[in-house]
């Protein structure tokens, strides 16, 4: 990375100040900043609660280092963030991901251990290294 501004920005996809971020000030700050080389922005999992858990194990499924999943989770956060349980909230979010081409097993991406280890392990991180 190249960019002499390295931003660490720890996130929960079921925070609302953080899907207003992705929605009003990501797309100039990646246009003005970001594809210029001037700052680089690396996202780290901190979810609050198991819908944010899961919903990051869907952001992270395919491992392919792309944010475009994350992005569309939170931009779209209204359309999926709703219900009174973990299952109503499972099940928003997997027919906002079918309905999405990002091509996803819920199923299998939710039952991933690997992906699950990987994001608590970034929110161990947060807590750790920078006292959130």
């Amino acid at each position: 990375v190249d960019a002499k501004i390295k931003l660490i920005m720890f996130e929960s996809l079921t925070c609302s100040h953080c899907g207003n971020f992705h929605k009003n000030v990501y797309p100039s700050l990646k246009e003005n900043f970001i594809d210029k080389g001037l700052v680089y922005i690396e996202f780290r999992n901190f979810p609050l609660d198991m819908a944010a858990l899961n919903a990051s194990k869907i952001a992270h499924c395919k491992n392919d280092g792309n944010s475009e999943i994350l992005h569309y989770l939170f931009i779209n956060q209204r359309q999926w963030v709703k219900g009174n349980s973990i299952e109503e909230l499972n099940k928003n979010i997997k027919n906002f991901i079918d309905k999405s081409n990002f091509n996803l097993n819920f199923d299998q991406c939710i039952n991933n251990k690997k992906v699950e280890d990987h994001i608590l392990e970034d929110r161990i991180e947060g807590v750790k290294k920078f006292k959130i």
